[in-house]
Protein backbone atom coordinates (compact mmCIF):
# COMPACT_ATOMS: atom_id res chain seq x y z
CA UNK A 1 0.00 0.00 0.00
CA UNK A 2 2.29 3.27 -1.08
CA UNK A 3 -0.26 5.58 -0.92
CA UNK A 4 -0.76 4.52 3.62
CA UNK A 5 -4.17 3.79 2.33
CA UNK A 6 -5.70 0.13 4.23
CA UNK A 7 -9.07 -1.52 3.08
CA UNK A 8 -11.13 -3.36 5.55
CA UNK A 9 -9.16 -6.08 7.15
CA UNK A 10 -5.96 -4.74 6.47
CA UNK A 11 -3.69 -3.73 8.79
CA UNK A 12 -1.10 -1.62 7.64
CA UNK A 13 2.74 -1.45 8.54
CA UNK A 14 3.61 1.38 9.38
CA UNK A 15 7.18 1.17 9.83
CA UNK A 16 6.61 0.15 5.98
CA UNK A 17 4.93 3.27 4.85
CA UNK A 18 7.33 5.58 7.01
CA UNK A 19 10.49 4.57 4.73
CA UNK A 20 8.34 4.90 1.43
CA UNK A 21 7.21 8.17 2.18
CA UNK A 22 10.81 9.86 2.36
CA UNK A 23 9.33 13.23 2.21
CA UNK A 24 6.92 12.73 4.87
CA UNK A 25 7.10 13.79 8.69
CA UNK A 26 8.05 11.11 10.31
CA UNK A 27 5.40 8.40 12.15
CA UNK A 28 5.80 8.48 15.92
CA UNK A 29 4.21 4.50 16.94
CA UNK A 30 1.95 4.61 19.74
CA UNK A 31 3.35 2.48 22.55
CA UNK A 32 -0.03 0.83 23.44
CA UNK A 33 -0.25 -0.50 19.89
CA UNK A 34 3.49 -2.08 19.28
CA UNK A 35 2.30 -3.01 15.45
CA UNK A 36 -1.08 -4.37 16.09
CA UNK A 37 -4.66 -2.20 16.90
CA UNK A 38 -6.32 -4.77 19.36
CA UNK A 39 -10.32 -3.40 19.39
CA UNK A 40 -10.17 -3.35 23.14
CA UNK A 41 -7.40 -0.10 23.22
CA UNK A 42 -9.81 1.76 21.20
CA UNK A 43 -13.03 2.64 23.38
CA UNK A 44 -15.93 3.57 21.32
CA UNK A 45 -14.40 2.79 17.52
CA UNK A 46 -13.98 -1.10 17.14
CA UNK A 47 -16.13 -3.35 19.16
CA UNK A 48 -15.56 -6.30 21.46
CA UNK A 49 -16.16 -9.77 19.15
CA UNK A 50 -18.44 -11.46 21.47
CA UNK A 51 -21.01 -13.96 21.01
CA UNK A 52 -24.03 -13.24 23.57
CA UNK A 53 -27.35 -15.34 23.35
CA UNK A 54 -30.30 -13.18 22.93
CA UNK A 55 -34.08 -13.40 22.95
CA UNK A 56 -36.37 -11.46 20.77
CA UNK A 57 -39.18 -10.41 21.23
CA UNK A 58 -41.09 -9.50 17.59
CA UNK A 59 -44.55 -8.55 17.70
CA UNK A 60 -45.20 -8.67 21.45
CA UNK A 61 -45.43 -12.46 21.22
CA UNK A 62 -42.91 -14.37 18.95
CA UNK A 63 -39.68 -15.03 20.37
CA UNK A 64 -36.77 -15.90 19.03
CA UNK A 65 -33.49 -17.34 20.02
CA UNK A 66 -30.27 -16.29 18.75
CA UNK A 67 -27.22 -14.12 19.25
CA UNK A 68 -25.81 -11.21 19.24
CA UNK A 69 -21.65 -10.08 17.83
CA UNK A 70 -19.83 -6.99 17.59
CA UNK A 71 -22.01 -5.16 20.28
CA UNK A 72 -21.47 -1.40 21.17
CA UNK A 73 -23.64 0.86 22.91
CA UNK A 74 -25.55 1.84 19.55
CA UNK A 75 -25.59 -1.39 18.69
CA UNK A 76 -24.55 -5.11 17.46
CA UNK A 77 -25.04 -7.66 14.36
CA UNK A 78 -28.10 -10.15 15.63
CA UNK A 79 -28.30 -13.75 14.45
CA UNK A 80 -31.24 -15.40 14.17
CA UNK A 81 -32.57 -18.72 12.25
CA UNK A 82 -35.67 -16.14 11.41
CA UNK A 83 -35.69 -13.63 8.99
CA UNK A 84 -36.64 -9.97 10.09
CA UNK A 85 -37.99 -7.52 8.22
CA UNK A 86 -35.97 -4.47 7.26
CA UNK A 87 -36.82 -1.37 9.82
CA UNK A 88 -38.84 -3.74 11.92
CA UNK A 89 -38.93 -2.86 15.76
CA UNK A 90 -38.05 -5.87 18.40
CA UNK A 91 -37.74 -6.09 21.77
CA UNK A 92 -34.55 -7.58 22.74
CA UNK A 93 -33.01 -9.53 25.81
CA UNK A 94 -29.70 -9.85 25.87
CA UNK A 95 -27.72 -12.64 28.17
CA UNK A 96 -24.22 -11.17 28.99
CA UNK A 97 -22.27 -13.78 30.40
CA UNK A 98 -20.39 -12.73 33.81
CA UNK A 99 -17.07 -12.21 34.67
CA UNK A 100 -17.24 -15.11 37.74
CA UNK A 101 -18.48 -18.07 37.22
CA UNK A 102 -20.55 -17.69 40.68
CA UNK A 103 -22.74 -15.14 39.17
CA UNK A 104 -25.74 -15.56 36.70
CA UNK A 105 -25.71 -13.50 33.28
CA UNK A 106 -27.38 -10.01 33.46
CA UNK A 107 -30.08 -9.64 31.16
CA UNK A 108 -30.46 -6.63 29.14
CA UNK A 109 -33.51 -5.21 27.73
CA UNK A 110 -34.11 -2.90 24.80
CA UNK A 111 -35.79 -1.62 21.92
CA UNK A 112 -34.21 -1.87 18.58
CA UNK A 113 -34.45 -1.27 14.99
CA UNK A 114 -33.53 -3.76 12.39
CA UNK A 115 -31.35 -2.82 9.57
CA UNK A 116 -30.17 -4.97 6.38
CA UNK A 117 -31.42 -8.53 6.92
CA UNK A 118 -29.15 -10.74 4.92
CA UNK A 119 -29.04 -14.17 4.84
CA UNK A 120 -25.59 -15.40 6.04
CA UNK A 121 -24.10 -19.14 4.44
CA UNK A 122 -21.26 -19.11 6.78
CA UNK A 123 -23.05 -18.90 9.84
CA UNK A 124 -26.26 -20.28 8.68
CA UNK A 125 -28.31 -17.88 10.29
CA UNK A 126 -30.37 -14.31 8.77
CA UNK A 127 -27.85 -11.76 10.46
CA UNK A 128 -29.19 -8.44 10.88
CA UNK A 129 -28.31 -4.82 12.30
CA UNK A 130 -29.73 -3.70 14.85
CA UNK A 131 -29.66 -0.15 16.39
CA UNK A 132 -30.38 0.19 20.05
CA UNK A 133 -33.60 2.38 20.61
CA UNK A 134 -33.96 2.78 23.98
CA UNK A 135 -32.38 0.61 27.18
CA UNK A 136 -35.60 -0.54 29.41
CA UNK A 137 -33.27 0.34 32.31
CA UNK A 138 -30.75 3.06 32.33
CA UNK A 139 -28.57 0.30 34.75
CA UNK A 140 -28.68 -2.07 31.64
CA UNK A 141 -27.23 0.98 29.61
CA UNK A 142 -24.58 1.49 32.24
CA UNK A 143 -23.57 -2.24 32.55
CA UNK A 144 -23.37 -2.63 28.88
CA UNK A 145 -20.63 0.34 28.72
CA UNK A 146 -18.78 -1.39 31.46
CA UNK A 147 -18.70 -4.11 29.34
CA UNK A 148 -18.39 -3.21 25.76
CA UNK A 149 -15.50 -0.07 26.35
Amino acid sequence: MPDGSSTAGQVADVSDMAAEGAGSPPVTPNPQQEGVVRHDHIPGQLHPHVKWHTDVLVDGHDVYRGYVRDVSLKGAELFLSHNLQHSQFVKLHIHVPPLQDSILPRILEMTARVLSPVYDSRAEYFRSSIVFLQFTFESDKTYLRTRVE
